[in-house]
């Protein structure tokens, strides 16, 4: 189901005359990302404190949590997709897995190559920039990047 949305989002944006072949969502921490949690860590640490709305533990809690939604907030999100015309790359919604925009069109030539995984995710580097790509991805994106 949610790959049948993703990939029908990404045919709205790209169009009925050119087909998608293989689609990845992925994404990377964009440069500011951990001034983005820090501030919200603090900001919200600070709020529950002047309120007193919490023990210290609680208090602590949530500023974690919000210096990870913080963090995940400020993530650059991205979909890769090979079509019958070459690469492209689309901008992603942060909420739900959908192509929002053409970010740009890729070189065929352009260097995709993994660049470390973990149990969960793997690491892609796609046109000298590092990508998170899920693991359900993982087939998809060794498909693009064959030669």
């Amino acid at each position: 189901m949610r790959d049948r949305m993703l990939r029908s989002s990404v045919i709205r944006v790209l169009g009925e005359d050119e087909k998608p072949r293989e689609v990845v969502h992925m994404w990377t921490a964009h440069r500011l990302a951990p001034a983005y949690a820090v501030v919200a860590g603090f900001g919200v640490f600070g709020l529950v404190t002047a309120l007193s709305l919490s023990t210290w533990s609680g208090r602590f809690t949530l500023g974690i949590v919000a210096a990870a939604i913080g963090w995940m907030a400020a993530n650059d999100y991205r979909i890769l997709v090979q079509t019958n015309r070459g690469l492209v790359l689309l901008h992603s919604s942060r909420v739900r897995q959908r192509a929002t925009k053409v970010d740009k069109r890729l070189a065929r030539d352009a260097v995709i190559e993994p660049a470390g995984e973990n149990l969960v995710i793997s690491d892609w580097l796609v046109a000298g920039r590092r990508y998170h790509v899920m693991k359900r991805f993982q087939q998809s994106m060794a498909s693009i990047a064959a030669p």
